[in-house]
């Protein structure tokens, strides 16, 4: 029985070192130890198909670059819809002023 339980904290200890993380895009693998970090490389089939890759020190991924470029899209889908809603809102409020204007002369 103490066997099993040496085996089973040293099996800890020596799982306790990885840790696995997401950023929303890619998962990593990271050492605590040795600081080595692994990006998983999708290979286009099934999940376990996938394997973990060494990133060299010093290797910052780019990912922030494609979300900066999902969010400039995306904001400039926004202003373009937004710039013809307010113009369509000021040629319908124009269009309420001229009937009002046109409607009171006619009542004196």
């Amino acid at each position: 029985m103490k066997i099993y339980v040496l085996i089973a904290i040293l099996a800890q200890a020596l799982c306790a070192q990885w840790v696995m993380f997401s950023d929303g895009v890619d998962t990593y693998l990271y050492n605590d130890q040795s600081g080595d970090v692994y990006v998983r490389y999708k290979k286009g089939g099934k999940n376990y198909e996938d394997a973990f890759i060494k990133m060299p020190a010093g290797i910052v991924p780019k990912v922030e670059s494609r979300a900066k470029s999902k969010r400039e899209s995306i904001a400039d889908k926004t202003t373009e819809s937004s710039k013809k809603q307010n113009l369509e809102a000021i040629q319908k409020s124009q269009e309420l002023l001229r009937q009002s204007i046109d409607s009171s002369s006619l009542l004196e």
